[in-house]
């Protein structure tokens, strides 16, 4: 079935797969030595993963298949919950976390399924309107109104925001964007830019018609960016190298030069520039896990997903994540060392959006 059952680095980091009869993914051991094992029930639907450390998730259908709750037992500890109305739509979406608090996110449709309220945890309340052919047209938050615009191709030409500021968009015939102006409650321009294009799709020249300053655009024949010309105050042209699999080698700006080494794996290892040289370790998933420059060394953590959960600064400020177990981010708490204050924030989804 043409399935990976291992995969070697040409570091010889290995990840190991392996699958049951019907080609289910039951277990997996990646390069760091860890072992994920799934369980599916028998519409091959996945029901429960397992990590190493005892941590997992437990997903439940109801008996039309649709998702009914979500429990994980990493991070924070949360359960997903879902409640649907006779279409199978969502109309509620609530998120223990943890037994300290819930959040729960409701919604209604219109007759032919467009979501048309969003009600949020605290009482904030987002209509959606729409035009005669589905196509969203006036979003009403608590911060005020904004409208969309669209040409008979159904490209949007025109979105108006509550601040009275407005952005209108130019197409060409294959429906790249050639302009973008922005115009301030007054109608004044604001942002005027346009844009050329060459025969396969790359951007040649950005024009910044608002200080009359624009850039020009090169690539190579794999189509890779090679120079960026900003004829600006003050002017300034980039030049770029590459390996023969595509990793960066060099970056010239102006006669400076910064050159990138990569290991055997192509991940980063080291970037020196003319003022000073950064080191980049990598664990054996590829994972980025510190960076090393002139403030200090700052590190990564990452679950058995390969999720960033903890990013540390050199200052002793850091953050932590938290996601789903379908790798939605759950939470970012922040924490400044210099003044001692913790900053949590929090999501919830129904499905995959926010």
């Amino acid at each position: 079935m043409n399935r990976n059952t291992r995969v070697i680095s040409p570091l010889g980091n290995t990840w190991i797969y392996n699958y049951d009869g019907v080609g289910n993914l039951i277990e997996r051991t990646d390069a760091n030595g860890n072992t994920t094992t799934y369980e599916y029930d028998a519409l091959n639907r996945r029901i429960r993963t397992s990590y190493p450390d005892g941590s997992g998730a437990v997903w439940e259908y109801n008996a039309m298949g649709n998702l009914l709750r979500v429990t994980n037992t990493c991070g924070l500890n949360d359960v997903t919950t879902y409640q649907y109305d006779e279409l199978n739509r969502v109309m509620a979406c609530s998120v223990d976390y943890g037994g300290v608090f819930t959040k729960t996110v409701n919604y209604t449709y219109d007759v032919v399924g467009n979501r048309i309220t969003v009600t949020y945890p605290d009482g904030n309340v987002t209509a959606y309107e729409y035009d005669p052919v589905n196509r969203l047209v006036r979003v009403t938050a608590f911060d005020g109104v904004t409208t969309y615009e669209y040409d008979n191709a159904g490209r949007r030409v025109r979105m108006s925001y509550p601040n009275d500021v407005y952005v209108t968009y130019g197409y060409d015939g294959t429906n790249r964007s050639v302009s973008l102006i922005e115009k301030n409650a007054t109608d004044a321009i604001v942002v005027n830019r346009s844009y050329e294009y060459d025969a396969v799709g790359n951007k040649l020249k950005e024009t910044h018609d608002e200080d009359g300053s624009y850039r020009e655009i090169e690539y190579d024949a794999l189509n890779r960016l090679v120079q960026v010309i900003y004829h600006s105050s003050p002017a300034e042209v980039q030049h770029y190298t590459y390996d023969g699999v595509g990793n960066r080698l060099t970056k010239t700006v102006d006669g400076a030069v910064t050159t990138y080494t990569y290991n055997a794996d192509d991940r980063l290892t080291q970037e020196v520039s003319p003022t000073e040289t950064i080191d980049y370790g990598n664990d054996n998933n590829g994972n980025r896990i510190s960076k090393t420059d002139s403030n200090g060394t700052y590190r990564y953590a990452y679950d058995f997903e390969n999720r960033l959960i903890n990013f540390t600064k050199p200052s002793g400020d850091y953050a932590t994540y938290n996601y789903s177990p379908e790798g939605l981010k759950l939470s970012r708490i922040r924490y400044y060392h210099a003044w001692g204050v913790t900053v949590p924030d929090y999501y919830v989804y129904s499905g995959r959006e926010l």
